[in-house]
C-alpha cells in the first residue's frame, strides 16, 4: 500500500455535434456521454452567454436534437454539465 488514497476514476464528459454549419430549419444532432450513474445537462448558449435552449440527460450515452427556430446565423456554444465537469464545443448556425 502506498498511503495514497485514490478515489474512483469517473469517466469523462464527451461532447459532439454535427452537421457544422446547422441550418435553422433542420436544427443539429448531438451525441453525449456522461459518467455512467449521473445525470447532465445540455445548453446552448449565444456569445452572450444567454442560454438559448437546454435539456436535462442521462446517460451513460445518448443523442438530442437541439432545434435552432428562430436563431441568428453565427457562433453558439454548446454546453454538457455533469459530475462536475463541463464539456464545450462551438456550434455554427446558418440560416
Amino acid at each position: 500500500a502506498t498511503g495514497v488514497e485514490e478515489s474512483p476514476a469517473v469517466a469523462p464528459t464527451a461532447l459532439s455535434v454535427h452537421p457544422q454549419p446547422a441550418r435553422t430549419g433542420s436544427g443539429a444532432q448531438c451525441r453525449f456521454h456522461v459518467p455512467s450513474g449521473h445525470q447532465g445537462r445540455l445548453l446552448l448558449r449565444d456569445l452572450l452567454g444567454r442560454v438559448r435552449w437546454h435539456r436535462p440527460v442521462s446517460g451513460p450515452e445518448g443523442w438530442a436534437h437541439i432545434p435552432l427556430h428562430g436563431l441568428a446565423s453565427g457562433v453558439y456554444i454548446l454546453e454538457l454539465e455533469s459530475a462536475g465537469r463541463t464539456a464545450v464545443i462551438p456550434l455554427l448556425v446558418a440560416r
